[in-house]
């Protein structure tokens, strides 16, 4: 995945540091875990490019911190 830049949309619902993230075939963003106060993460959400938008997509199993 290159590197890219975001510009500013919707906010993301569950900000936490260091999430991984995944770019989709469709262009969207998967991003997943990552830490807050010292715990990981299980949230989970979609940013897509095209709207600007965040979108809650579940919980992981277990929490992950990238």
């Amino acid at each position: 995945m290159k590197h890219a830049r975001v510009a500013y949309g919707g906010a993301i619902h569950d900000a936490t540091k260091h999430p991984s993230g995944l770019q989709l075939a469709d262009g969207r963003v998967l991003i997943a875990g990552g830490w807050r106060k010292g715990a990981r993460q299980e949230t989970v959400e979609v940013y897509d490019p095209a709207s600007g938008q965040f979108t809650v997509a579940g919980k992981l199993a277990t929490p992950r911190g990238g």
